[in-house]
């Protein structure tokens, strides 16, 4: 661990949480969690340390993992649906207007070059749709680090969220103060910042909030990056806010969610960007907050 040994660099970051992998004479790889008791010292310079095996552990998560991201497919789905719903109303319109204008011998001149010229525009509409979420899909699966525009990755989310969040009549404003780029797994950050705005979505919805909003804010805050997404769905019970990010924690129907959403939003933003995830009610609803250090500042 640079100039220091693996248990030199764990006295002196006790504050941190250690795992590492060890392969038994069969070859298998375990998961080990390290403990370091530096209260119980043996005699001086000797401490406990205590190597706990959670692979089981690890691969029951892995399994709950994936059940989550059948959730997000699901919901990334329901996303096309809306985006294609308006295209393809419109060309089964101007397709059956043409055929009972003819039909009734009404057709005249201009009306099926028109009526083609909607539809083309249309079917353009989906192709770029289908790329624009492949695209998206491929950059939520990608887990390599690389210089990510971070006001760019929350503008691609809402690109694919618009038509689904016009349909729940739900207003969505982001508000850039500055421009910021950041080291990391653009796929991972996008994963965050949908399931902020899917569970918004979803709050808004189930509270029949009028006048539904979600507002996005990105601004430096010191040597961070703070974004902060709230809507005006009236806030989160005290009495549950603690519990809002352990694992299988849900506020929802179990036909609605898996309870890990936020768990992952908050182990990604602290375990991958070394930040931090919190939430605190408003006098307009809950407010989700993600600290990033800050890499770069383009003003």
């Amino acid at each position: 661990m640079g100039e220091l040994n693996w248990f030199e660099y764990m006295k002196h970051n006790q504050d941190k949480t250690f795992q590492v992998k060890i392969l038994d004479k069969n070859k298998q790889a375990h998961i080990f969690y390290i403990e370091f008791d530096v209260e119980h010292k043996i005699y001086d310079n000797n401490f406990i340390i205590t190597f706990i095996d959670i692979t089981h552990l690890r691969n029951v998560e892995n399994q709950l993992l994936d059940s989550e991201k059948m959730a997000s497919l699901g919901n990334m789905i329901g996303n096309i649906a809306h985006q294609w719903r308006q295209p393809l109303s419109i060309i089964s319109t101007c397709a059956s207007g043409v055929h009972m204008k003819q039909q009734y011998g009404l057709l005249q001149d201009g009306d099926i070059e028109k009526s083609m010229d909607y539809i083309v525009q249309n079917t353009q509409y989906l192709s770029e749709t289908i790329d624009t979420f492949r695209d998206f899909i491929k950059e939520n699966e990608n887990k390599e680090v690389s210089e990510t525009s971070i006001n760019e990755a929350i503008g691609s989310v809402l690109k694919i969220m618009e038509a689904t969040l016009k349909n729940n009549y739900i207003n969505i404003t982001f508000n850039e103060n500055g421009s910021f780029t950041k080291l990391m797994a653009k796929g991972e950050f996008v994963q965050v910042i949908t399931n902020l705005i899917n569970n918004a979505k979803d709050v808004l919805k189930e509270r029949k909030i009028e006048n539904p909003q979600i507002i996005i804010t990105i601004k430096q805050q010191h040597n961070h990056i703070l974004i902060t997404v709230e809507d005006n769905g009236g806030g989160i019970d005290e009495d549950i806010i603690k519990n809002i990010f352990e694992p299988y924690f849900t506020t929802k129907h179990k036909s609605m969610g898996t309870g890990l959403g936020l768990y992952i939003c908050h182990k990604i933003v602290v375990e991958s960007f070394e930040g931090d995830l919190s939430v605190h009610n408003t006098s307009r609803g809950a407010e989700f907050s993600i600290t990033i250090p800050l890499d770069k500042l383009n003003k």
